[in-house]
């Protein structure tokens, strides 16, 4: 079996199961990159360390590329122009688009004469060929239940980052011991400090934590256009005590704060069409509480059973102070409730979410497919 999975640029989202893929077709599987990764990407720690064997670069090898495109069998696409795969679609080959979201835009996008000729010319024009959706999104799923489009022919997918094994008892138990040594609860949010990621929702939260003296303190890491915004208001407003900024760091640096928190905090409104760091987050054992319209959560999260979903931010402060008044004070349920929910978190990636699992049933999926 051969396959081809053609997008903008290779990153750690992706790389991954593009290496399990790679091993599991024996060398049958190529990544065709079609531009170079954007700067600000770069900036943010996206560039790849490594090489790899199995990344072709349109432009470079364009003919090769072609080839590939057209003698698999199966081709992926997200992320890029459908004129890489026309050939393909027109001639009715498998393809698979893995898309994280159609209206992104809320209300607006339904006002775009643009998104609907995308729609009619992607998505209805192919409705009778072998053209399958891999919903990177939970959001996206009932969008193409709500237009009727791609009946039987939509699944869940996601992103798979690295996922880490860990001892998680040993790893839980590091997490209380910095909650005794330094007598506060610690969250983490990560990403880009950007408008719709919402980084303000943690100055609102940290004033509640302050008026309500909650032992609680939280890392931001990341950078963007609201940085010194949001760098300022804590200054002005005090709230060193409370918010730690520590600019962009290194992804293994990331990791080990998560090691470190109880809670993950994900503000990101529908715009976030996945949200990776929420796989991270709970590959390190920590409790979520994240926007429902954030593009992972739907999959990911199980409410209540392995983290939280909030509906507004009110409901946010509450699931909040659950935890950290329970963790600080309920020893029951720091031994219990607290342990059950993060390790559900810890398993739910290692078990079920993670690059190896979707590398085998797509493969599966595809065999299927075939006859």
């Amino acid at each position: 079996m051969k396959v081809v999975f053609v997008s903008n640029y290779l990153n750690r989202h992706q790389q991954f199961f593009c290496q399990e893929m790679y091993e599991r077709l024996q060398g049958q599987f190529r990544f065709i990159q079609t531009e170079p990764m954007t700067k600000e990407r770069t900036e943010l720690g996206w560039q790849l360390e490594h090489t790899f064997d199995f990344v072709l670069d349109f432009s470079k090898r364009e003919e090769e590329s072609k080839h590939w495109i057209m003698e698999s069998d199966a081709v992926l696409i997200g992320g890029t122009s459908d004129q890489y795969i026309q050939e393909r679609l027109d001639a009715g080959k498998l393809v698979f688009r893995i898309e994280e979201n159609i209206f992104k835009n809320g209300w607006r996008d339904i006002f775009d004469i643009h998104k609907w000729n995308m729609i009619r010319k992607c998505h209805f024009r192919y409705r009778n060929r072998p053209v399958y959706m891999l919903c990177a999104s939970a959001n996206l799923e009932k969008e193409l239940s709500e237009l009727g489009l791609y009946k039987g022919k939509r699944f869940p997918w996601g992103y798979f980052p690295e996922t880490k094994e860990y001892d998680v008892v040993e790893l839980l138990e590091r997490k209380h011991s910095e909650y005794t040594k330094t007598g506060r609860i610690e969250l983490v949010w990560c990403g880009r400090f950007i408008w719709w990621k919402h980084p303000e929702y943690i100055i609102y939260l940290a004033r509640h934590w302050r008026n309500s003296k909650l032992p609680v303190h939280i890392t931001m890491i990341g950078t963007g256009v609201k940085y010194k915004e949001i760098e300022r208001t804590i200054r002005n407003e005090k709230l060193e005590s409370y918010i730690t900024l520590t600019g962009a760091v290194p992804q293994e640096q990331v990791r080990s704060y998560m090691e470190k928190a109880f809670v993950f905090l994900g503000t990101s409104g529908r715009e976030e069409g996945w949200g990776a760091v929420l796989n991270e987050a709970m590959n390190s054992a920590c409790i979520a509480c994240v926007n429902r319209k954030m593009g992972a959560a739907g999959y990911l999260i199980e409410n209540g059973i392995n983290g939280y979903i909030y509906n507004s931010l009110d409901e946010c402060e509450k699931q909040l102070e659950q935890i950290t008044d329970a963790v600080g004070k309920n020893e029951d349920f720091r031994e219990k409730e607290y342990r059950r929910m993060a390790s559900e978190a810890y398993y739910t990636i290692r078990d079920t979410w993670n690059a190896e699992k979707a590398a085998e049933w797509l493969i599966n999926k595809i065999k299927e497919l075939q006859k």
